[in-house]
């Protein structure tokens, strides 16, 4: 969303300032809103992205599951020691 408006910021502005050419005082005031608005945008699109190293969280579920199994089948193997067995 905010990708969205820093490039239609960037498309207002390009448009503006070709319709306004002739006239130096009416154009820099629009342009400096709409540069605003896309350094704004720009800047939170940069903070909500997600890093990219970080697996998703369906990728995070299945080396979960992974584990769990692992540990089952690890647990299943191991004998516990008599004084746990008697109290099992």
């Amino acid at each position: 969303m905010a990708l969205a408006v820093a490039s239609g910021a960037i498309l207002a502005g390009l448009a503006w300032t070709v319709v306004t050419w002739g006239s130096a005082s009416r154009f820099p005031q629009v342009d400096v809103i709409c540069a605003v608005l896309m350094l704004i945008s720009g800047v939170v699109a940069w903070v909500a992205t997600p890093p990219r190293d970080q697996p998703s969280p369906a990728q995070m579920e299945s080396m979960l599951a992974t584990n769990r199994e692992a540990l089952r089948i690890l647990s299943a193997l191991i004998q516990p020691a008599l004084k746990e067995r008697h109290r099992l």
